[in-house]
């Protein structure tokens, strides 16, 4: 390719001064018909610099070669992207280095429950995992997930995810378009949800569907899902002190206690588990349990 070896042009030095900053060296070349070199040399004499985003962006590997391709986050097409966002917001946490140097996100889960969903999260992208063992006859197994990937890290944090113990999900929910939004509160359930069904020899059948989080969670998502749905909830508040440590212990429940509601939810959650077995296994029998018990 022939580089314009011309004078610099008034149109083209401010093209230069207006887009350096967040193209770099190389596309500012390929706009401007000019030889990496001659954009180096300019930006020079005019003091440009990149921004702090934007070298970091350049530096980094193309999306296409991180183990978790931010792509997938940045456009969500992929129902495994959505699930693992709603697990993630359960059962997930970020953790970064003070010098920058790792953006870790991580998952950590019964090691049982991590052998059903690993098929899942693998379409997503490529984790780390680490199995903990327990001595302890009373301890199961955990195991963990992990990748440091600086792009999809500021992603979820953008999204709420630093701070999902108080705020409703409400932007992460307005990127996944609306026949993939399923599979979030799947995922959700999957991580902090339970189905509990229990019948004594006499008296009435217990069925219960909850979400149980921080004193603070914001539940609005939930009333709107339910709303929608024509589904009656109610959320409980606890808190109490524990007599030995004096710690206030305290938490927020979103219960759903007919089985009409439980039926209607459960409908919505597992509409595709026979055909794409997303989910747990294990919660989707006790589902079924609850509705046909």
């Amino acid at each position: 390719m022939e580089y314009n070896k011309k004078r610099w042009s008034y149109k083209d030095l401010e093209w230069l001064k207006n887009n350096y900053q967040h193209l770099g060296v190389t596309e500012c070349s390929k706009q401007l018909n000019r030889s990496k070199k001659g954009i180096v040399s300019k930006c020079n004499l005019l003091q440009l610099k990149l921004s702090k985003e934007s070298k970091s962006r350049l530096l980094s590997k193309p999306p296409t070669e991180c183990n978790v391709n931010p792509d997938k986050f940045y456009s969500i097409r992929d129902k495994e992207v959505a699930y693992f966002l709603g697990f993630m917001w359960a059962d997930g946490y970020l953790n970064s280095s003070t010098n920058g140097s790792n953006h870790l996100i991580t998952v950590k889960i019964l090691e049982d429950d991590m052998i059903k969903l690993k098929p899942t999260f693998d379409r997503v992208g490529k984790w780390n995992y680490y199995v903990r063992t327990y001595d302890n006859a009373g301890w199961r197994n955990t195991e963990t997930m992990t990748t440091n990937n600086k792009r999809v890290f500021d992603f979820l944090v953008d999204n709420g995810y630093d701070e999902k113990s108080v705020v409703s999900p409400d932007k992460i929910l307005s990127k996944i378009p609306n026949e993939l939004k399923s599979y979030f509160f799947l995922g959700l359930s999957d991580g902090d949800g339970c189905f509990y069904y229990y019948k004594p020899k006499t008296g009435s059948v217990q069925r219960q569907f909850t979400i149980t989080s921080s004193y603070e969670q914001d539940w609005s998502y939930m009333v709107k899902l339910c709303d929608d749905m024509g589904i009656k909830y109610k959320v409980k508040l606890s808190s109490s002190v524990n007599p030995k440590s004096g710690n206030l212990n305290s938490s927020s429940q979103f219960r759903i206690t007919n089985k009409v509601g439980i039926q209607k939810l459960g409908g919505y959650l597992y509409k595709s588990f026979d055909i794409d077995g997303i989910g747990l296994p294990r919660k989707y029998d006790k589902y079924k349990l609850i509705i046909d018990g």
